[in-house]
């Protein structure tokens, strides 16, 4: 992509979801704690906001992820709850490494 207004060139990023991906999240109906069953839903939003080069293909991102989340049963609320962890405003923060690992330090096992 070239700026016609400098000439700059830049290049954009998205995540790139692969056609074989048959998205077959965890079902809910097993036998592992529901907080293991949803808090990666927070970890897949932060590849999101870091992988997406605007807010505009975040969102296309993460409503195509929702979709597949709906279609596996998940719930509305406790993946909202989720995905509120993180917004596209942290993006800098989480390219940086600060969050959420800065704000775990010194709460147990620093990483």
């Amino acid at each position: 992509m070239v700026n016609g207004r400098n000439r700059k060139k830049w290049f954009t990023t998205s995540v790139f979801d692969k056609p074989i991906n048959l998205h077959i999240y965890t079902d809910l109906a097993t036998w592992y704690p529901i907080s293991y069953v949803y808090n990666w839903i927070q970890g897949k939003n932060i590849r999101y906001i870091r992988n997406s080069s605007s807010p505009q293909v975040y969102r296309e991102s993460l409503d195509l992820f929702k979709k597949f989340l709906f279609r596996r049963n998940f719930l509305n609320r406790k993946i909202e709850a989720q995905l509120q962890l993180n917004s596209w405003a942290d993006r800098q923060a989480l390219l940086r490494g600060e969050k959420p690992h800065k704000d775990r330090k010194g709460k147990g096992k620093d990483i």
